[in-house]
């Protein structure tokens, strides 16, 4: 009734999440010109979200027969055994040592997997790189860690990535028994690897130190080398049986963002425990959203489990990767053709879709508010897979504007 009393009244504004601000914004912004190079997606050259062909044939396949049935609770054990082994290797020794199963999108399987941890593993305390796709850190808060808290990973003087100060932190700071947020490749935001050498090391130390590595793998096949390369440090930590955790989605590499498909996955050194783990995912995931999403699934499955058509995902992939590469390379040339006396170097150092360019809030913002280019200002981060060739030249010249 009007002039009632609420028990709502007094709840306050939550803080604004950047990217979703940033599209907001976007989005009532009249400008011809702008650009929304803020959120992670994959665009075309029209400027939408790339529909990927093999997906798109997919998914017309299943018109034909549609199937609204739940899914069981921990997805279709035939999709999780071929999800796995593309992360994995097709190893039979691997997958009798491991488990997988359906989630939502990346953070279900990072939330599903930090409850997990906390409940049977009493593991409180997380740590995270700087910089780092933020969720991380509210995710493992959210899910009851006491301690989550970042690790150093990137040099911003350099625009490299700090390895001597990252071991030493994993070496000598890092609380034994503490779970380890890693990025299998293609680090959101830097777009940096870590070489074999280095993945060789950040094994030795985090075996030594009693440490769980959970790795997150949101863009397999983004990065230089492919899925195989991609999924190096997974299957060296699981050759040296180091007990881990990979949060796997589908959103970037397949374009099935809204579809929200993925999976937790993770390998273990005792099998017998396996069927276990399964039963207690369950009762996590039960109360939190009951059955993974049958849609994506159904997707991914097509894709996965008919040889022609992964074949066909993989060369579509590696366009994917070939197209960003072209991007870097004509971005690097035009602004170094505008600006000289800066180093652009970091633009095809980088790798995926993430580049972080070292702009600063101030400069981020005037890009915005003058210019109506939309990036992350908190952070510097511009994504790449939204530059085409309609746009490529207005964003650089406004880019050249800004750091002049």
């Amino acid at each position: 009734m009007p002039g009632s009393s609420s028990s709502f009244s007094s709840i306050p504004v939550g803080d604004p999440v950047e990217v979703t601000e940033m599209c907001r914004e976007y989005s009532l912004d009249k400008h011809p010109k702008k650009a929304n190079i803020s959120i992670g997606g994959y665009y075309g050259e029209d400027g939408g979200i790339y529909n990927f062909k093999v997906a798109q044939k997919a998914e017309k396949e299943l018109i034909q027969s549609p199937n609204h049935s739940y899914l069981p609770p921990n997805g279709l054990p035939e999709l999780n055994k071929a999800v796995f082994q593309l992360a994995y290797g097709h190893s039979e020794e691997a997958w009798k040592r491991g488990f997988c199963v359906q989630s939502i999108g990346g953070t279900g399987p990072l939330r599903l997997g930090a409850e997990f941890l906390l409940e049977h593993l009493n593991l409180k305390t997380a740590y995270y790189s700087d910089p780092t796709w933020i969720n991380h850190k509210y995710i493992f808060e959210r899910a009851g860690f006491s301690k989550v808290e970042p690790y150093p990973f990137w040099n911003y003087e350099s625009s490299e990535i700090d390895f001597c100060k990252f071991t030493h932190f994993l070496s000598k700071k890092a609380e034994t028994g503490s779970v380890i947020i890693l990025h299998a490749s293609v680090h959101n935001p830097t777009g940096m690897n870590f070489s074999r050498e280095q993945w060789e090391s950040v094994g030795h130390i985090i075996s030594e130190r009693g440490l769980f590595p959970f790795f997150d793998l949101a863009y397999h096949g983004f990065g230089d080398g492919g899925l195989d390369e991609d999924a190096f440090p997974l299957r060296l930590f699981m050759q040296k049986n180091i007990e881990f955790f990979v949060s796997q989605s589908f959103g970037k590499n397949l374009g099935l963002y809204g579809e929200r498909i993925g999976f937790l996955s993770g390998s273990i050194n005792d099998e017998n425990a396996v069927p276990r783990i399964y039963s207690q995912v369950i009762n996590i995931s039960r109360p939190m959203y009951s059955n993974p999403a049958r849609h994506g699934a159904a997707i991914l499955a097509k894709v996965l489990l008919d040889p022609s058509n992964c074949e066909s995902w993989t060369q579509e992939l590696a366009q994917v990767r070939e197209r960003l590469r072209s991007i870097r390379s004509q971005m690097k040339s035009i602004l170094e053709d505008l600006t000289p006396t800066r180093d652009w170097s970091g633009i095809t150092k980088q790798s995926g879709m993430f580049y972080l360019s070292g702009l600063d809030m101030k400069q981020g913002l005037r890009l915005k508010e003058e210019f109506h280019i939309y990036m992350l200002p908190s952070s510097g981060r511009i994504n790449l897979g939204a530059v085409n060739s309609n746009n490529i030249e207005y964003i650089c010249q406004s880019l050249a504007c800004v750091v002049r």
